[in-house]
């Protein structure tokens, strides 16, 4: 069983390293590799921030599905986000001619296909009970019942897992490569 509370640490330690870089601004990393390294690790931490405060609370009934709905919208919004900013690293390792293995992010992707096209048939929840709420009632209370807990549990690991690997490619791209530099 993972602890959630060393996993919450390391994904702190991942955001406030990835924050400083970003301060530091050095001129022989892009800027685009900072924010795009900063915006994975904010959604890092985000998402096991949110699963560790489930965890603890451990709510039962419909409460248990009311505080997933923030994981669900967050999963979702961020799959949004990673079509802009994967092909914005192919094209940055690209241009510093970085090799970087597109076939690793398609097998990683492969790897979590099933919980990803799950988390595309979230969109009806998040549209009616997550962050965009419906003036109906009744939708918001059956969205928020679809929310089964285990599959969220399964998306968002396998999210966790995949965004770690582009963390990982991006940290070794943003530094031209070297790999001297380990990540948790």
């Amino acid at each position: 069983m993972i602890d959630i509370d060393d996993v919450l640490a390391a994904a702190e330690e991942r955001l406030n390293s990835a924050y400083a870089e970003y301060e530091e601004a050095r001129r022989d990393v892009p800027i685009e590799f900072n924010e795009m390294r900063l915006q994975a690790s904010i959604f890092q931490y985000d998402i096991c921030a949110e699963m560790a405060s489930f965890m603890r609370n451990a709510p039962t009934g419909f409460a248990r599905n009311v505080a997933l709905k923030g994981l669900v919208h967050r999963l979702f919004e961020y799959n949004l986000t990673l079509s802009q900013l994967i092909p914005g690293l192919l094209n940055l390792t690209k241009a510093r001619k970085l090799s970087i293995d597109q076939q690793d992010i398609k097998a990683q992707r492969k790897k979590w296909s099933v919980e990803f096209r799950k988390l595309r048939t979230w969109s009806g929840t998040r549209n009616v009970a997550t962050g965009h709420y419906s003036p109906d009632l009744a939708k918001q209370v059956e969205a928020l019942k679809s929310i089964d807990s285990a599959e969220v549990v399964a998306v968002c690991t396998a999210f966790l897992s995949f965004n770690m690997a582009i963390l990982r490619i991006l940290l070794e791209a943003g530094r031209g490569g070297d790999t001297a530099v380990a990540m948790n």
